[in-house]
């Protein structure tokens, strides 16, 4: 019999995983690899994806901000519920740290001038910069 158990990464000091609001996931991650910044995204329920990110411990003001911005912060021994992802130890991507969360998340949701599309126009410079 096959083992079908839910697999889960436990939080703990050193990682956390932070779920951003939908409606900005997308833009971020796409920011994210536009800056060579790929990292381990878990894709849950209903579109939702959850970043797994490090250094929350000295990131308060990151955590706050990004609270701040609908994201939910798992941490302190928060499961959270993993796919098989049939990599090794050796392909595992990148674990940035919050900071760089919180600064994508920042750079795709504010915009110093008012623009009809602020997420779209984000995108592009983010691309260009690549």
């Amino acid at each position: 019999m096959i083992n079908s158990a839910p697999k889960h990464l436990v939080t703990d000091d050193f990682i956390c995983g932070i779920e951003l609001p939908r409606h900005l996931a997308p833009a971020v991650t796409e920011f994210l690899c536009a800056n060579g910044l790929d990292a381990l995204i878990i894709e849950i329920a209903n579109g939702r994806q959850i970043h797994v990110a490090q250094g929350h411990r000295r990131a308060a003001r990151a955590i706050e901000a990004l609270r701040n911005a609908g994201a939910v912060i798992y941490a302190d021994g928060d499961h959270i519920p993993v796919p098989d992802l049939g990599m090794h130890g050796d392909e595992l991507p990148s674990i940035p740290p919050v900071v760089v969360i919180a600064a994508a998340l920042r750079s795709v949701s504010s915009d110093p001038k008012p623009c009809g599309n602020k997420i779209s126009s984000r995108r592009r410079r983010a691309t260009a910069a690549a």
